[in-house]
């Protein structure tokens, strides 16, 4: 049950409104919330797969285990109810790449988003597309609508913006003494608003041991996942105040 609602809460709210209405045909049309449905289908396969093959769970607990953890991370609700440090290597850089996912365009969730990472995609494919029929016109449509280059550049900015912060925090991270796949684990939770990370702050630990200093600037790393990263970086620069 829960991770039906943690499901839903990675869901654009106005889809959730479609299905409360019964409007099957608004939700099936939504190319992101196809995209989404088949990431939370591919990521549950492959935790199942590897607790099952590892024999860490029986089948039934390995399905129940993976689509939790999997559900949890990608919309960013930070429930687990297992400390996937112990899982292996493998399983745990599932659960690390989860946390760079998000949920869909007007849900509750933190990190990149769907929307993001999936027009991303299509725009690399359509450029590779291009190398080979340098004429060729090929628009990037989301849900049959054209995107326009203004808003492809502008996600593209957002996502690098977003990996080039995480690599800052991380290396802030790392110089208060903790290991590489810690500061790298910590700085993505804190930026999607996650919460546990794969390392010395997983599921079966807390930040407590954090310096005082280390709390308030992932605090501030927080904020800026939470307000949208390029929102607050603006109230932060001179010229917003100027007339």
């Amino acid at each position: 049950v829960i991770t039906i609602f943690m499901f839903l809460a990675g869901t654009n709210l106005s889809l959730v409104y479609f299905g409360y209405k019964r409007n099957f045909r608004k939700i099936s049309s939504s190319d992101e919330f196809r995209f989404y449905v088949i990431l939370c289908l591919v990521f549950i396969l492959a935790l199942f797969l590897g607790l099952w093959t590892k024999n860490i769970y029986p089948a039934g607990k390995s399905l129940i285990q993976g689509a939790f953890q999997a559900i949890s991370t990608i919309s960013t609700t930070g429930f687990y109810n297992a400390d996937y440090n112990l899982w292996g290597g493998f399983l745990t850089l599932i659960i690390f790449l989860l946390m760079f996912t998000g949920g869909t365009t007007g849900s509750a969730s933190g990190s990149l988003k769907i929307i993001r990472i999936l027009l991303a995609g299509m725009n690399t494919r359509h450029e590779m597309k291009r190398l080979v029929h340098p004429d060729a016109v090929i628009p990037v449509k989301l849900d049959g609508k054209v995107i326009s280059k203004g808003l492809i550049y502008n996600l593209l900015v957002f996502i690098i913006l977003y990996l080039v912060l995480i690599c800052v925090a991380a290396f802030v991270v790392s110089i208060m003494g903790y290991d590489l796949i810690t500061a790298f684990s910590t700085s993505a939770a804190m930026l999607g608003n996650i919460g546990p990370a794969p390392g010395a702050f997983g599921p079966g630990s807390t930040y407590s041991s954090l310096p005082a200093a280390g709390k308030w600037f992932l605090s501030f790393i927080m904020l800026l996942g939470r307000l949208e990263i390029l929102s607050v970086l603006v109230l932060l620069t001179g010229n917003f105040y100027r007339k």
